[in-house]
């Protein structure tokens, strides 16, 4: 492998080489798809799917109402780093959006929890996933070129990059997008991490999934400080993961004034556990 930026970075253009120097016969897309999902179950992914490089339109609609309306809050970068709805924009010759899982429910801790010790979301508990999910990314991309034969192009895109990955992943057919906007993954759930490569090669892509929540609204219900204004619509002002990680300021009175809420903040140090651990399928 060779790139302008080390697995470390997400950027810009990262190149393989097939390591293999004996002409292989041509591989169709359906044929590399099948291989890859093969030889990626010794990565350790929890899923891998592959989606068409074209603009999410819906999606981006939702999105633009959804900042329109401040929910976002203070995620003022969610604005200035251009479209996140093209991912042609990220690599204008990618054919391929490579959307790959791997999964973050914690080992079970030992002995009673303590009253006053403060929680972690589950994908904080261990290395960081960037790099993590970087060099699964880079190793996938390598496998692509030695599957393929041929040289490959990858862009790769880890949570900081300018993508609506869940909406990615659910047109790569890793799973549905839940009433709580996490993906879920059948059989899985929703505690996954997703990484992301867009490559210049054709791979068949799979079947979008539409959601299969029904009347559910355990995730909706289960939140603390009741930051789901509807399903599939979150206002992030309310919500403990933004509050406690993006947001600098005073949290506000009113969601810390009463004993319900004092045992919250003192309960969660970074992200927050409430929905993930009560959602179906987790």
């Amino acid at each position: 492998m060779s790139s302008l930026e080390s697995p470390s970075s997400e950027g810009p253009i990262w190149h393989f080489d097939p390591r293999s120097h004996i002409e292989q016969p041509a591989c169709s897309a359906t044929e590399l798809a099948q291989r890859l999902r093969s030889l990626a179950s010794g990565l350790g992914l929890a899923g891998l799917g592959f989606a068409p490089v074209e603009a999410f339109l819906e999606a981006q609609r939702a999105f633009r109402e959804w900042v329109d309306a401040d929910y976002h809050g203070t995620m003022n970068y969610l604005l200035s780093d251009g479209d996140r709805h093209d991912p042609n924009r990220l690599a204008p010759h990618s054919s391929t959006i490579v959307v790959a899982a791997v999964g973050t429910v914690p080992k079970a801790s030992p002995g009673r929890a303590l009253p006053l010790v403060g929680q972690l979301a589950a994908y904080a508990a261990g290395p960081d996933y960037h790099h993590v999910l970087r060099q699964k990314l880079a190793a996938l991309g390598q496998m692509i070129a030695d599957v393929s034969g041929r040289p490959i192009d990858g862009r790769a895109c880890v949570d900081t990059a300018p993508l609506l990955e869940r909406e990615a992943a659910r047109r790569a057919g890793l799973g549905f997008i839940g009433k709580s906007n996490m993906l879920i993954i059948p059989g899985i759930g929703s505690q996954v991490l997703l990484g992301v490569l867009l490559v210049n090669i054709r791979i068949e892509p799979d079947s979008p999934r539409e959601h299969r929540c029904g009347r559910c609204t355990t995730c909706l219900t289960a939140c603390p400080t009741h930051a789901f204004v509807g399903p599939w619509l979150l206002d992030a002002r309310r919500c403990i993961a933004y509050l406690t990680i993006e947001y600098k300021g005073w949290i506000a009175l009113e969601l810390r004034s009463t004993h319900r809420h004092t045992r919250i903040w003192v309960r969660y140090l970074s992200g927050c556990l409430s929905f993930q651990s009560r959602k179906s399928g987790n």
